[in-house]
C-alpha cells in the first residue's frame, strides 16, 4: 500500500513537523481494521495536503506497536509537531472521523477566523457573521467556530444563532454547550417583549443586562440578570432563570464570569 510504514522516525516524527500525520494500526486478521482501512484511505485520498495517513501493519512492525502501547487494533493516532495529540480506538464512519480530525487539525482557515473574530471583538458583528457563513460554507465541521459564530448571532440575530446551530448532531462533543446557546437563543427572541411587559427595577435591571448582552459585555449581562432574579425568581414566567442557567453552561466552570458569579446564581435560586 502506498501508505504503509518505511521508517516510523521519518515518516511519521518528522514528518508531522511539516503536516499533521495519521497513523493507522492494523493487522490483517482485524476484521473492523478492514472495514475502517478503505474509509481513512479515501480520506487521506481527498485530504488536500491537510494531513498525510501513514498505515502500521502490527504483525509486520511489532516493536513499533509496543512502542506505542497498541493493546488492540483497530487504534488511530494523530501526530503533530513531532508528538501525539489524539487517538480513537475502533471503527468509525468517515462523518465521525471527519469530526475528530477537526478538533485537533488547524484550520486552512485560519487567518480569515482570525480576522472574523477581530470584527466581532471591533462590535462589526455583520461582517464578522458574512465572513463566519463564508467559512463554514467551506468547512462546515469546524463545530468550535461554529459554536464562536452562534454565540455572536444571538447578539443581534437570534433566528440566525438558531440556524447555525441546526448542524450540531446530539452525538457532537458540542451539543451540551449547543444547547445552552439554543436556550439562550430562543429567549433572547422574546427578550424585548418581556421588558415591555414588566416595570420597576426587575425591568431596569434586566434592560441593562439585555443591552450589556448585544454590547458583548458578557461580566454586566450576567450581573444585571442576576440581580433581576434576586428580586422576582420567576420574572419572565420562570424563563430568565433558565436563560441564566444557559448562560454558565455555556460559559463553563473555568470562565471568569462563571468563577464570579455562580455562587449568586445558587443563593438566587433559594
Amino acid at each position: 500500500m502506498a501508505f504503509e510504514l518505511k521508517d516510523f522516525e521519518k515518516d511519521v516524527i518528522e514528518r508531522s513537523r511539516e503536516i499533521p500525520v495519521v497513523v493507522d494500526f492494523w493487522a490483517a486478521w482485524c476484521g473492523p481494521c478492514k472495514m475502517l482501512g478503505p474509509v481513512i484511505e479515501k480520506m487521506a485520498g481527498e485530504a488536500e495536503g491537510k494531513w498525510e495517513l501513514v498505515k502500521i501493519n502490527t504483525e509486520d512492525h511489532p516493536q513499533v506497536a509496543l512502542d506505542c502501547q497498541i493493546a488492540s487494533i483497530p487504534d488511530v493516532r494523530l501526530f503533530r509537531d513531532g508528538k501525539e495529540v489524539a487517538e480513537f480506538k475502533g471503527f468509525m464512519p468517515e462523518e465521525q472521523i471527519a469530526e475528530w480530525l477537526q478538533k485537533f487539525l488547524p484550520s486552512i482557515h485560519a487567518d480569515r477566523i482570525g480576522t472574523a473574530h477581530q470584527l466581532a471583538e471591533e462590535g462589526k458583528l455583520d461582517e464578522a457573521l458574512d465572513m463566519a457563513s463564508e467559512i463554514l460554507g467551506l468547512e462546515p465541521g469546524n463545530g468550535e467556530f461554529r459554536l464562536t459564530a452562534a454565540a455572536w448571532a444571538l447578539r443581534i440575530d437570534p433566528g440566525g444563532s438558531l440556524k447555525l446551530l441546526e448542524k450540531v448532531t446530539e452525538d457532537s462533543d458540542l451539543h451540551d454547550q449547543a444547547a445552552a446557546i439554543r436556550v439562550l437563543a430562543e429567549f433572547m427572541s422574546s427578550a424585548d417583549q418581556i421588558l415591555a411587559q414588566s416595570d420597576g427595577p426587575k425591568a431596569e435591571a434586566f434592560g441593562r443586562g439585555l443591552d450589556a448582552c448585544r454590547s458583548g459585555d458578557t461580566e454586566a449581562w450576567v450581573d444585571a440578570w442576576l440581580e433581576v432574579l434576586e428580586r422576582k425568581k420567576d420574572f419572565g414566567a420562570g424563563k430568565l432563570l433558565h436563560a441564566c442557567k444557559a448562560i454558565f453552561r455555556f460559559l463553563g466552570p473555568r470562565h471568569p464570569v462563571s468563577a464570579r458569579f455562580y455562587r449568586r446564581l445558587t443563593s438566587a435560586l433559594y
